[in-house]
């Protein structure tokens, strides 16, 4: 369904939800009305919509929105939302991450999702700090400032994700901030519509944490900090104040370059994938409102004949799970699945249930 004509916030919303918990002052909200505009805007389908969090104050934002909506585990939504886009690559997924689930315990996911190419928009709310979880240094925290877990002041070096994104292959790479939210919107729109893997930055502070531990103000405050970082809007600022006794030019946020930052074209994965023969063609209609027909689910992939998976490595139990569930997801599919697994160096034991398996085949 596309809606259209003027926005009204609340035809996005899942409002049994509301009132929201995000602290006064924060600026995820900005965010999540910036990216509800570019949608919006841009008239996707919202049954083509697929938002995609992991933990954190940002991820909260995806239990708001009337969505098709997957809350993952925390650093692991880029991993989920990749095998949803190669599984459903009609689909416009959208990851919202924060700097701690996306650069510390996901860093190595977001690295490898820019290096694919994989046809994702990935939002990376930054605000300098864990603010859900007591405000400790995060791999954004800028030397010098005081957190939870540095009292006197931060002395590692911290990253610029647009840098680091960019630099493991990321096709479109940008960065804005909650204190211009109507510039924002466009750099979402862009990210959106760009094809391969889009990387939006977005600077947006944490008062209650990182405001306070730093003496930086509550949000108004904070805000006047960031525009500061912002040449085209200085010279209103200094001439109009919006409130008085702003004038400490301090800021979470070391003053970095915004805007689109890097953009290109490269091949998407999915694209390469279906070149080679190794997924189905895009959907080309919505699914089916009732019980399923005879040739399955529009965008699902259909396989006849025998269809044959092999788990490379000498994984432990983890590769053992996997087999397991590849195994049970094929007999909940309707098809009989048979296991091989070693048995000892020179031989090999099959059997026909759904066992942990190392190799699998699967036929109707």
């Amino acid at each position: 369904m596309t809606l259209t004509g003027e926005l009204d916030y609340r035809q996005y919303l899942r409002l049994g939800m509301m009132p929201h918990i995000l602290c006064p002052g924060c600026g995820h909200g900005t965010v999540l009305k910036a990216i509800l505009r570019a949608v919006h805007g841009l008239g996707l389908d919202r049954e083509r919509v697929v938002f995609v969090s992991g933990i954190g104050c940002s991820s909260r934002l995806v239990g708001y929105v009337d969505f098709c909506s997957l809350h993952t585990t925390h650093g692991r939504p880029l991993t989920f939302a990749t095998g949803l886009k190669l599984a459903r690559p009609d689909l416009h997924v959208i990851v919202i991450t924060g700097d701690g689930d996306g650069l510390a315990i996901g860093g190595n996911h977001l690295i490898h999702a820019a290096r694919r190419n994989i046809g994702l928009t990935c939002l990376l709310l930054n605000n300098a700090t864990y603010g859900m979880t007591g405000g400790q240094g995060a791999p954004t925290t800028p030397p010098g400032a005081r957190s939870s877990t540095m009292r006197g002041g931060t002395i590692e070096a911290d990253f610029d994700a647009c840098q680091l994104v960019r630099g493991a292959g990321g096709t479109f790479v940008a960065r804005g901030m909650t204190a211009a939210p109507l510039g924002l919107d466009e750099l979402i729109a862009r990210a959106l519509a760009h094809r391969g893997f889009s990387f939006v930055e977005i600077i947006s502070d944490c008062p209650e944490f990182f405001g306070r531990y730093n003496g930086l103000g509550r949000g108004p405050e904070m805000l006047e900090a960031q525009r500061r970082h912002l040449d085209e809007v200085d010279d209103v600022l200094a001439a109009k104040r919006v409130l008085p006794g702003l004038e400490t030019p301090a800021g979470p946020h070391p003053a970095r370059a915004h805007g689109v930052l890097h953009e290109e074209a490269r091949p998407e994965l999915s694209e390469q994938l279906r070149a080679r023969g190794a997924m189905p063609a895009p959907a080309t209609g919505r699914r089916p409102a009732g019980p399923e027909d005879a040739s399955g689910p529009v965008g699902r992939a259909s396989v006849t004949g025998q269809c044959e998976i092999r788990l490379a490595g000498a994984g432990g139990q983890g590769i053992v799970l996997a087999g397991l569930l590849l195994a049970e997801a094929a007999v909940a599919a309707g098809k009989n699945a048979t296991q091989a697994a070693p048995k000892s160096s020179s031989a090999t034991a099959t059997s026909t249930i759904p066992a942990p398996i190392a190799w699998m085949s699967s036929s109707r």
